[in-house]
């Protein structure tokens, strides 16, 4: 379920949801994501909240209470919408800063990433304190799904005693992931199709838009696409990548 006091604006519905608290990729933070119910699409709880002074509230009403069923009130003015997020973007967050020399079991790869961001959430929390556990990171990398998640950034062997496989974070896959991100945020067609969000980040990307030529057009696709995919990659990872771009 959702935390207390939120409506889920998604079409299609979720059906039997599971939410999950997991770091965010870029900054760590405790943030909520949702998979479906066929455990398949990863979804990112977002909210927009207004200031106190002009905050109101939102009335909510389902497609199926148009019967004359009660629909909902978000008292605060906060809205909430699940967006889509690839699900690789938050394997990466969790695995981009722990030890990549060795080749390691899921579970135990599962296991070092729980416990590495159980660390920083404790050293973030202000008076520290011991570390608590964080209960969603290694059932969230262990579940079927995830694993294609993880072998587009993890160089992979057979190992009979680790129940098929074991893992290592590669970089070379994880920059030909960011790669591949950044170029198709960069086509033209993509542009186009979001004329009021990617379009108008090209636009403020250039000094004047009226006259930029084609090549100073796809530069500001370029940056405003790789800005984007930096946004939900750790800063560790981001300077990496952007010193071999």
């Amino acid at each position: 379920m959702l935390p207390p006091g939120s409506v889920p604006l998604v079409h299609p519905p979720l059906g039997d949801a599971q939410m999950l608290v997991l770091p965010h990729p870029h900054t760590g933070v405790p943030s909520y994501f949702a998979l479906d119910d066929t455990h398949t699409a990863l979804y990112e709880l977002l909210v927009v909240r207004p200031d106190a002074p002009h905050a109101r509230s939102w009335l909510v009403g389902h497609a199926e209470s148009r019967g004359g069923a009660p629909g909902a009130v978000i008292g605060d003015g906060a809205l909430r919408v699940l967006s889509p997020i690839d699900p690789v973007f938050v394997v990466l967050g969790l695995l981009a800063d722990v030890d990549a020399r060795h080749f390691r079991p899921l579970e135990d790869l599962a296991e070092a990433a729980a416990e590495l961001h159980a660390q920083r959430r404790a050293q973030a929390t202000p008076g520290g304190g011991a570390p608590r556990a964080w209960p969603d990171i290694v059932p969230f990398l262990s579940m079927p799904s995830i694993a294609a998640h993880l072998a587009r950034i993890c160089d992979t062997q057979a190992e009979a005693a680790a129940d098929g496989l074991v893992y290592r974070l590669s970089w070379a896959r994880v920059a030909e992931v960011l790669d591949a991100k950044r170029t198709r945020l960069a086509e033209p067609a993509t542009c186009d199709a979001a004329p009021e969000t990617l379009g108008r980040l090209v636009r403020k990307a250039l000094p004047s838009a009226a006259t930029a030529s084609d090549d100073e057009v796809q530069r500001a696709r370029v940056a405003v696409a790789r800005d984007l995919v930096c946004a939900y990659i750790p800063p560790s990872v981001a300077a990496r990548w952007e010193e071999n771009v």
